[in-house]
């Protein structure tokens, strides 16, 4: 008779399956489920010990047994039974400041620029990393500009002169700076004006006082303008305002005023910064435009007894009384209005042939030979008028007219004398 072990005891455990058998001691056996082992499948089958391939964990899963079975203790990036799945980190990972990329079993961020950190979370403090380069220690910013950090970046306070995220660039300060009285030259970082003359400052803006720094320069203390003229301060430049009888820019140049003809009555000779008039016989004043009256001044004197004096413009008559006659001396002082037209050399033979002539019709007979012209001759007689003796002795033609007066005295012709029926 065939016992039913399995039935009636159920030997088998943990769900294994059990099979009368005839011939064996026990009468059955068990097929145990997986994760169990032994007669009755009552003892734990450690499959970590086993570590086949139905048991392996893998990418460096570990393997931990438990009752009727194991498990796999997964490293970092990984999960599943066995470890075989890669986790990806990049679904649950917030990335600000980059791009988070899926890796086996692990993930990576890329961070942009001035960000670090496992997640790119980490500001980079960019101008303090440049300073603490050992290799080369320097700024960021160029051109002395300040490196001020900011979240993810930084940015350069550039100095006067200098723009651009690192003040790499200089600035044409020339494009927007009005120089209207000079050239303005963009220089690195900065600018230069050329001022015109007359100007200065930073942007050529300030007038230069001439005639302020003449007089102030230490060195030499002195007028713009010469001749006593007036310096006058002008935008960016000055003017001189001349005294009388100067002219030009910084009245450097004397006037001619004789060039005006109506400056003197008679000849005119130009002096620096004036004039002088050379005044014939009978005239004076500045312009020669004043008559003297000889009969008031005594010219007349010599001969006061025979004659009345009377004055006319530039000379004067006698009136004889009755009884006297003679030539007037006025003829004589037309010969002196003429002794600056007689000193020319090249008209000594007019000169000579006009008083010829001239003393022909006061005395008949009366020649002159220019041979008898000597140096005694022309001492005989000064100026009639000691206002014009300078002028008189001064020239050749005054000698040739002293001599003729002395020749006239001699004959007694500037007196009034009686009549020959009288004598």
């Amino acid at each position: 008779m065939t016992s039913d072990v399995c039935n009636t005891t159920r030997p088998c455990q943990n769900n294994g399956t059990c099979t009368n058998t005839i011939g064996t001691s026990s009468g059955y056996n068990c097929s145990c489920t997986e994760g169990w082992e032994g007669i009755n499948c009552a003892e734990d089958k450690d499959e970590c010990i086993e570590d086949t391939q139905d048991t392996q964990c893998y990418n460096n899963g570990t393997c931990v047994n438990t009752l009727g079975s194991y498990r796999c203790n997964c490293s970092l990036g990984w999960e599943g039974s066995k470890c075989e799945t890669d986790v990806n980190e990049c679904l649950g990972v917030p990335v600000k400041n980059g791009e988070c990329y899926n890796t086996a079993g692990s993930f990576l961020c890329l961070c942009n620029a001035g960000w670090t950190g496992e997640n790119c979370e980490d500001d980079i403090d960019e101008c303090a990393d440049a300073m603490n380069n050992v290799t080369n220690k320097s700024s960021l910013c160029y051109n002395n500009g300040s490196c001020i950090n900011t979240l993810g970046s930084y940015t350069c306070n550039c100095t006067l002169g200098w723009e651009g995220l690192k003040c790499e660039t200089d600035v044409n300060e020339c494009m927007g700076i009005p120089v209207t009285n000079g050239e303005c030259i963009n220089t690195a970082g900065s600018f230069l004006c050329l001022c015109n003359a007359g100007w200065t400052g930073e942007r050529c803006e300030i007038d230069i006082d001439e005639c302020a720094d003449a007089m102030n320069n230490a060195t030499h203390k002195s007028s713009l303008c010469y001749n006593n003229a007036s310096c006058i301060n002008t935008l960016g430049s000055y003017t001189c305002n001349c005294t009388l009888g100067w002219e030009g820019r910084t009245c450097e140049t004397d006037v001619n005023e004789c060039l005006d003809t109506s400056v003197c009555n008679t000849s005119c000779i130009n002096t620096p910064g004036s004039f002088w008039c050379l005044c014939e016989a009978g005239w004076t004043g500045k312009h020669c435009d004043q008559d003297i009256d000889e009969c008031a001044t005594g010219i007349h004197n010599p001969f006061p007894d025979n004659g009345t004096c009377i004055n006319t413009n530039g000379s004067f008559w006698y009136n004889c009384t009755t009884g006297w006659e003679g030539v007037p001396y006025s003829y004589l002082m037309a010969f002196a209005s003429r002794i600056e037209y007689w000193n020319n050399p090249e008209n000594q033979q007019r000169q000579l042939e006009t008083l010829n002539s001239t003393l022909k019709q006061l005395k008949n007979n009366l020649t002159i030979d220019k041979t008898d012209i000597t140096s005694s001759r022309i001492k005989r007689i000064s100026a009639p008028d000691p206002r014009q003796s300078a002028a008189i002795t001064g020239y050749l033609g005054a000698g040739i007219l002293s001599f003729v007066f002395g020749l006239l005295l001699c004959l007694d012709l500037t007196m009034c004398f009686r009549r020959s029926a009288d004598q």
